[in-house]
């Protein structure tokens, strides 16, 4: 899900608008052989289609300054800095010099912290009847329990909880995707 972030300027960098725009086109160019599905076209909802196209690149100037917008956000203004193909990019300048970039958050846990939580959250009997929990499984079980502690001090025994995420499929599809595609290929899940 994408979300606006809003930087200073940083006046150390000493760099003009124009030079800092030309620089995220250089690093997009850059980027695009690596991750050349972004590239293409985004067709019914269901593919890519890899045309080599490119990607919408925008700039645009803001007649304000960056804290008049931030003080008064408006949601349908907001919503005018968001692109809306599978790689976009706009950059907008303020008067005062501040850039306004989309960024995309995301969160990643290394192969110690999933092991450390698959130790704490299951056991050692790896047999068929028990098998030892997913990653994902163990990381939506270190949430839900994070989530119920939270919960403790409204403890209502005859509340039903319901708790939904996404599972990945990607190395479940049949045939296997190449490694190139990325992105999020998910089944809604929900546990009572």
């Amino acid at each position: 899900m994408p979300f606006c972030v809003f930087y200073p300027q940083d006046r150390r960098a000493n760099l003009s608008n124009l030079e800092r725009c030309d620089w995220i086109k250089k690093s997009l160019s850059e980027v695009l052989t690596l991750f050349y599905l972004l590239a293409g076209r985004v067709k019914v909802n269901l593919y890519i289609d890899c045309n080599d196209e490119g990607v919408l690149y925008v700039e645009s100037k803001a007649n304000c300054q960056l804290s008049e917008f931030l003080e008064n956000p408006i949601p349908t203004e907001v919503n005018k800095f968001l692109p809306i193909q599978a790689l976009a990019i706009q950059v907008t300048t303020f008067n005062c010099g501040r850039m306004h970039k989309i960024v995309i958050k995301r969160f990643v846990y290394d192969a110690s912290s999933i092991v450390a939580l698959r130790a704490k959250y299951s056991t050692d009997n790896n047999n068929i009847a028990n098998p030892r929990p997913s990653h994902m499984e163990v990381l939506s079980a270190f949430i839900w329990s994070r989530y119920l502690a939270a919960q403790h001090n409204q403890n209502n025994p005859n509340k039903i909880y319901a708790v939904f995420h996404a599972a990945d499929l990607h190395k479940r599809l049949d045939p296997p995707l190449s490694e190139q595609y990325f992105g999020n290929i998910s089944l809604s899940t929900a546990s009572v």
